[in-house]
């Protein structure tokens, strides 16, 4: 998948506090777990965001500095 629509998806599954979407996307592509931006990285992302805890746990779990 390309890299800015991948970067999309999973903003977009923080958004919409999509657990399992998060996890199917970062195992895709490992690399993206600590990939940072403009706002941060997406722990910082998922707090700005008002994730729930799941959110924050699959980030945690997946390795998210």
């Amino acid at each position: 998948m390309e890299f800015k629509l991948l970067q999309q998806k999973i903003k977009q599954s923080i958004e919409n506090n999509n657990p399992f979407e998060l996890k199917r996307l970062l195992e895709s592509d490992s690399s993206q777990i600590n990939a940072t931006y403009v706002f941060g990285n997406w722990l910082h992302t998922a707090i700005s965001l008002d994730a729930n805890i799941e959110i924050i746990q699959c980030l945690v779990e997946e390795g998210v500095d």
